[in-house]
Order: structure tokens, then sequence, then C-alpha cells
């Protein structure tokens, strides 16, 4: 008798959750799928239920491989935010889908000076250990984020550097020569 084999015509395919992505505008985007299929399965991604394929910007890369897709969004803008899928499809049995959102928000800036206006004060307990240096505490509702605004003479997000490029913030205006050709404030 003979050796006889029963083939299989391949498994379902199956796929991994993918995590949603909160980021600022101009950054990179990187979105993972993971998928299980006989033979491996075919991904193809959906943004808002179109096929990534069809958008014609250079900024969407995708990038296959044997059990995993990658879609990179590079250089977000607010319109890229939006509920993106990933669709395995094996030899058999419907697509697996998994999804995530995406939320580009606009980039953190230093406040203006009428920022008080736009943001209310931080809801914390003590709102001045957030921001250093002397710095208010703002909460912006739109994005739900907290920043500071920074009194003369400080930037950063928490008010933490002292900005040397603002000279009246220094209280001594002394210089001290290092070498021969450098100078310092000192």
């Amino acid at each position: 008798m003979g050796d006889r084999r029963i083939l299989s015509p391949g498994s379902p395919a199956r796929v991994e959750p993918m995590q949603s992505v909160r980021t600022t505008r101009g950054n990179r985007v990187r979105l993972e799928c993971k998928a299980s299929a006989r033979p491996p399965p075919r991904i193809s991604w959906y943004k808002d239920g179109k096929p990534v394929a069809d958008i014609a910007l250079r900024r969407f890369r995708v990038q296959n491989f044997r059990r995993r897709s990658v879609l990179v969004i590079r250089h977000a803008r607010s319109e890229d935010s939006a509920s993106y899928e990933c669709r395995a499809q094996g030899a058999v049995g419907p697509p697996a889908i998994a999804s995530a959102n995406v939320s580009v928000l606009p980039p953190v800036t230093a406040a203006p000076d009428d920022a008080t206006t736009l943001g209310s004060p931080c809801p914390m307990p003590d709102p001045s250990s957030y921001c250093l240096n002397g710095g208010t505490c703002l909460f912006f509702e739109i994005v739900q984020e907290q920043a500071c605004k920074c009194p003369e003479g400080f930037n950063g997000q928490r008010c933490e550097n002292k900005d040397i490029s603002n000279r009246s913030s220094m209280s001594h205006s002394y210089t001290c020569k290092l070498g021969l050709s450098i100078t310092y404030y000192c």
C-alpha cells in the first residue's frame, strides 16, 4: 500500500491586535500587523475603509514580510487621523481584521503671551508643582494636554531650560575668556 496523505487547503488567517497611536503633526507613524495562516496570508491596509494602495501619497509606505506587514506614514498630517485596518487573507475562510486609530495632533509650541485666554489652569492639586522656575501651568482642553507658560529667561516644556540667548535674564553681564578666542558669560 502506498503512502496516502490528505492535502489540506490551508488554514484561516489570524491577526494580532494592533495598538492605536497618538502623535503630533510631522512625526512618523508606524503600524505593524502580525498575521498567521498556512500558507502565509496576503495582507492589505485600509484607511477609513478605503484601500491604502489607492491613496497616491508618497508619505505612505507599506512593507510586506512573510507573516507581518508594516504601514509607515512619514510626516503625519491632521488628515492622516483615521481608523486603519490590516486585513489578512488566508487560503481559506474570511479575512482576519485588526484595526487601530491614529490621532495626529498639532505640535506643542511655546505658549504665546495670550495663552491664558486659550488654556485653563491645570486640574492638579498643586499646579505650581508641574512648571519649574516660576512657570504657569495651563491645560488645553482641545488636545487634553498641559503646558507651561514660562517666565522671561526660561523655556522648555516645563520651563526647565535657562534661555541663554536672552541676556536680560542674566543678572551679571560679565564675560570670561577661555584661551585666545573663546568668550562666554560667567
